[in-house]
């Protein structure tokens, strides 16, 4: 399973940005499965909502990977999306924020 290790915020204003959301894949007691590393071990961003993210894939290192940046949509709202291994489809996260003016 996909663990969000830092703080994703419950709301942010509509407009900015998400910025540095770590994950993790980790097993049921929290260890990190640091052999989720190289080529074959990418995360991406599925969501009609952050164009920006939809279809890049950013490398997992030892368990970990940052999602440097997101801008989220203009308008207030509720923002989700899924995080997901691109070549496990069973390691994946959904993500949900609320957009305010």
């Amino acid at each position: 399973m996909i663990i969000i290790i830092c703080q994703v915020p419950e709301s942010c204003p509509a407009g900015t940005f998400l910025e540095n959301i770590i994950f993790e894949v980790s097993d049921c007691d929290g260890v990190i499965d640091e052999s989720i590393h190289g080529l074959q071990h990418t995360l991406s961003i599925r969501s009609n909502q952050l164009k920006d993210v939809q279809g890049v894939q950013y490398a997992f290192e030892h368990g970990r990977c940052v999602l440097p940046r997101a801008q989220v949509p203009n308008e207030p709202g509720t923002v989700s999306f899924v995080a997901y291994h691109t070549h496990f489809a069973d390691l994946e996260t959904i993500i949900q924020v609320d957009l305010t003016r």
